[in-house]
């Protein structure tokens, strides 16, 4: 009998399972119970629950865990909390003054903030993070197979003409910024799971969340070369003009159901589903008021007025925040958001791994607000989009990181001190031994 190679009969270690890698991670609770709560909002998005939204449910449950975990975990914040306290004392001011019924949309609005202040209180090593890479892909592939049940395109293949998915696209703008940053970052097979992710927004045909998701890719903060986010920029140019030239788009775009990109300064053959007709009355309101706003949540009882009921909210959080907050409180959100996404380039800047990939990503991920909240709501979004992205716990271990290293520099500084007091130990030893080799003199 042939002897095989002693090589070939040494085993290769098994691979740990999916469920193991996640057990042994060992990341805190908040955040598989935010990433759980989100699918549990789009999963059963507009659907009620004891006469409450589902989504509703899932903001309350998860600002509850974190305000117990802020309580017992006070002293280990290292959430940029300075950062966001003119915005939150902008909110409290304005909610106290209102006369319009505002406190559930107030702590929607400041939701989010709280998850990432609890958050941060974690210890979480920058090894655990790849645990939340892994949480994330498995919440993106849950995600489209969720939404390819619910409009019937698991048995179709079909995409679907007309879906209300919109806070479901919009959770997938922050899947798109994770990552296109791990694919900056040399993961080059995040590349696929943001096609995967980007893929949401088109299957919801929310044209906004479709335009963010492609323009992620090239406008990311993570650092890329400009000739590679020019080549981006192409690609996604021509795939947006083939996408636009479809029937689903032409359909929905334009009042004739057909239409070219010169239609769109023509106002009469686009489809907005009454959004410009709203927002050319609430501009006339906002005049009225430009500075200090209405007060807040009182664009819900225009909106609702001049709706006859049918809508509450405005698709444009801008239109909203002037209306309620005027320039001035407009303004504490934009310079708040700019401050916290400075912020975050700066500590990813000096920050090496995972912690790296996840702080340009939440900078990234805010850049995708800022440009969603021109079609869409996603400030009342805790639910959707703003619990998972403060949930990311980039800060939490870049403190775990850096406690780390200041106790390895103590042992070292330590050590290098033992060694330098047997130096002198041994010094002062053979010095006196020296003496004692010489010859007293009596």
């Amino acid at each position: 009998m042939k002897k095989l190679p002693e090589e070939r009969l040494v085993e290769k270690p098994a691979q740990p399972s999916l469920g193991h890698r996640l057990r042994s991670s060992r990341l805190p609770v908040l955040f598989w119970i935010t990433l759980f709560t989100t699918f549990l909002a789009c999963t059963y998005a507009g659907s009620t629950f004891f006469f409450y939204t589902v989504s509703g449910f899932a903001w309350i449950v998860t600002l509850s865990f974190a305000g117990m975990f802020l309580m017992a975990n006070l002293t280990r914040i290292t959430f940029p909390t300075r950062i966001w306290l003119p915005w939150i004392l902008t909110v409290f001011f304005y909610s106290y003054l209102s006369e319009y019924i505002n406190v559930q949309r107030s702590i929607m609005i400041l939701c989010p903030v709280v998850v990432g202040i609890a958050a941060s209180t974690a210890r979480v090593t920058d090894k655990q993070l790849e645990a939340v890479f892994l949480g994330l892909k498995i919440f993106a592939i849950a995600l489209i197979v969720m939404i390819a049940i619910i409009t019937g395109m698991l048995l179709t293949g079909v995409l679907p003409k007309r879906t209300s998915l919109a806070p479901q696209a919009i959770t997938a703008l922050f899947l798109c910024a994770v990552f296109v940053s791990g694919y900056s970052f040399g993961f080059v097979k995040d590349i696929f799971w943001y096609a995967l992710a980007s893929f949401i927004p088109i299957i919801a045909l929310t044209r906004g969340a479709i335009v963010v998701a492609g323009l992620s890719l090239p406008l990311s903060f993570s650092p890329q070369k400009i000739q590679v986010r020019f080549i981006m920029l192409v690609l996604v140019s021509l795939g947006g003009l083939a996408l636009f030239y479809t029937d689903r788009v032409q359909d929905k775009m334009f009042v004739e159901g057909k239409g070219s990109v010169d239609d769109l300064t023509k106002y009469e053959n686009v489809a907005t589903h009454g959004r410009r007709h709203m927002a050319e009355m609430m501009t006339l309101e906002i005049a009225k008021e430009p500075w200090m706003g209405h007060g807040a949540n009182a664009s819900e009882a225009f909106v609702v007025n001049l709706t006859a009921g049918q809508l509450t909210h405005p698709h444009n959080d801008w239109l909203r925040l002037l209306f309620d907050y005027g320039i001035f409180g407009t303004a504490v959100f934009t310079f708040t958001i700019m401050a916290q996404v400075l912020n975050l380039i700066r500590m990813g800047r000096r920050s090496k791994g995972n912690r790296r990939v996840f702080f340009y990503a939440s900078a990234s991920s805010f850049l995708s607000q800022l440009l969603i909240m021109f079609t869409d709501n996603v400030l009342l979004y805790a639910a959707f989009f703003g619990n998972i992205q403060f949930v990311i716990l980039a800060y939490a271990a870049d403190k775990r990181e850096r406690l780390e290293a200041e106790v390895t520099e103590e042992d070292d500084e330590g050590e290098q001190g033992r060694h330098r007091r047997s130096r002198s130990t041994r010094s002062r030893y053979h010095e006196h031994r020296a003496e004692d080799r010489e010859p007293h003199s009596y």
